[in-house]
């Protein structure tokens, strides 16, 4: 990264907002780039809640509750016009097309089948991020049994009244992957998968080595961006067909083709762009992020998070960034009972 001229992009707040009394950020990601979700803590009341927030009115425009067990599941993603927010017991899903539109559920009709696929039977994996696919498919990064750590991939189908999980388990576990990221094949050594995305056809993946001496650092050596192609389960056989065939073969069915794409990205915090096409990436301790093109890694430009042009009155170390792609942004307060306020922030182009 040293070695390559990056501009460097000036940013400035567009707005300052502050939360309702007893309201506390507790997560928020684009849905667009004028539509933003927050999930909202409020502590008179002791319940979360998602609200829907318009950056062009600068108004909530539905607010909604997901019952679900502390500490478990929950994530959420853009899907059809709408949002989907999945927990263990199922997704629900709201649509945006109309103001206060109610949200519907769609029950996971084999919510455990998880657990066979991975070495302790005994434990669900966690769903940590999803990203959809197209408007039946969505793409869900899960744990493994023993942590939170991210460790494979699988794909949730959404059918009129119900929703499944299909028998695949895919792990990063290409012995070329493995290999870059030093990982070797002792049974505890595996790869970190830290964050996964769909766009331009393909599934893009972040992932790490989470070895003992990876573990011992503050910080990897480097992030690895890897991407596979999808092959549409419907173009080949039934969900039904495949349920059945593949539960005796735990998950050996593969529609993920390894391609070419493998990205190394230097240290710090990597994560994807909201609108899934570009990477961020942020120095740890440091004020300097950088954005590179999904595609091919290109460097884009360099911002730096300053009071002047993105915190306002958020302190630096208090401060989180959540990138909608390569120019929109926010920056909020995440500690929490401090977190109610937060900055709408865009690259300038000069």
């Amino acid at each position: 990264m040293q070695n390559i001229q990056i501009p460097i992009k000036k940013t400035k707040i567009i707005n300052k907002f502050k939360l309702l009394e007893d309201d506390f950020i507790s997560d928020l990601s684009f849905l667009d780039e004028n539509i933003v979700i927050f999930k909202v803590w409020n502590e008179k009341e002791e319940q979360n809640r998602f609200d829907i927030f318009c950056l062009e009115t600068y108004s909530v425009i539905n607010s909604f509750k997901v019952e679900y067990e502390a500490f478990r599941s929950l994530c959420w993603c853009k899907f059809r016009d709408g949002v989907a927010v999945l927990t263990e017991e199922g997704l629900t899903y709201l649509s945006l097309k109309e103001k206060n539109s109610k949200p519907t559920f769609y029950k996971i009709a084999n919510s455990n089948i998880l657990k066979y696929l991975t070495d302790d039977i005994s434990r669900v994996p966690e769903y940590l991020n999803i990203s959809a696919i197209d408007e039946k498919y969505i793409l869900i990064r899960f744990s493994t049994p023993f942590s939170k750590l991210g460790r494979a991939i699988s794909i949730l189908q959404v059918n009129n009244d119900v929703c499944y999980v299909l028998n695949i388990y895919k792990e990063l576990d290409e012995p070329e992957l493995i290999d870059i990221l030093g990982v070797g094949f002792a049974h505890h050594n595996y790869i970190y998968l830290k964050e996964c995305t769909f766009s331009y056809d393909k599934i893009w993946c972040l992932s790490e080595g989470n070895t003992l001496d990876d573990l011992l650092k503050d910080e990897p050596n480097y992030t690895l961006c890897t991407s596979y192609s999808f092959d549409k389960l419907d173009d080949k056989r039934s969900i039904f067909k495949i349920l059945i065939d593949n539960f005796k073969d735990k998950g050996n069915y593969n529609p993920f083709t390894l391609n070419e794409t493998k990205l190394k990205i230097n240290g710090g915090k990597v994560f994807f762009s909201d609108n899934s096409k570009y990477i961020w990436s942020k120095m740890r301790k440091k004020n300097r992020m950088f954005c590179q093109d999904i595609r091919n890694g290109d460097f884009l430009h360099e911002i730096r998070i300053t009071p002047a042009q993105s915190l306002g009155d958020i302190p630096f170390s208090k401060a989180s960034v959540r990138m909608y792609n390569s120019t929109r942004f926010i920056v909020y307060n995440w500690k929490y009972n401090e977190a109610n306020c937060w900055n709408l922030c865009e690259v300038v182009d000069k």
